[in-house]
């Protein structure tokens, strides 16, 4: 889902369970159960938030989202874990 940040920009909401989609977007929000590396692929060359309206919420910037795909899988990263 795309979501409208406080400064007025764009991004992909991306959540890091079911039950945080239902809280924020309600039961009844349509959503794919992915990956956390597939969600960054299909968000490439986007603002990302994750956990959006909730604590803690992350939100990167499409660079950042670059960053952490361009990281070999089940290499440690600082960035989100899957």
């Amino acid at each position: 889902k795309e979501v409208v940040l406080h400064d007025g920009s764009h991004a992909v909401a991306i959540f890091t369970s079911s039950e945080r989609v239902d809280t924020v977007l309600g039961e009844d929000a349509p959503r794919i159960m992915i990956a956390g590396r597939a969600a960054f692929e299909r968000a490439s060359g986007k603002n990302v938030v994750i956990n959006y309206h909730l604590i803690p919420m992350l939100t990167l910037e499409p660079d950042d989202v670059a960053s952490y795909l361009a990281a070999q899988p089940g290499v440690a990263s600082a960035g989100p874990s899957q």
